[in-house]
């Protein structure tokens, strides 16, 4: 337990901080582990962590930009500017090479 809490320590708190995804106030630290233990409970095998860390930034990134969609506040010219600057920011290759190896 000392070992995936270490894990969850260092490569999952540390990237939802750094990414600034705390500031959309949609998640918090409580989902991040619930993501993570559900994971686990899939994903058991203790070689396969890189997968249950891409599957809780996945799920907390998913979480955040539906939420982010459903706000009534968010006209429709606010979403296509989201959707623009989504596909326009990075290619597929360097996202993917952030996102899921930026350990």
């Amino acid at each position: 337990m000392v070992y995936q809490w270490n894990l969850i320590n260092i490569y999952v708190c540390r990237w939802y901080h750094k990414s600034g995804i705390e500031k959309f106030e949609t998640s918090n630290i409580t989902s991040l582990l619930v993501s993570y233990y559900l994971a686990a409970a899939s994903i058991f095998e203790p070689e396969r962590y890189p997968e249950r860390i891409a599957w809780t930034k996945t799920s907390i990134l998913v979480h955040t930009i539906s939420s982010y969609f459903d706000s009534s506040q968010l006209s429709n010219e606010d979403r296509t500017a989201f959707l623009d600057e989504f596909r326009n920011r990075l290619s597929f290759k360097q996202h993917f090479k952030y996102f899921f190896f930026a350990f």
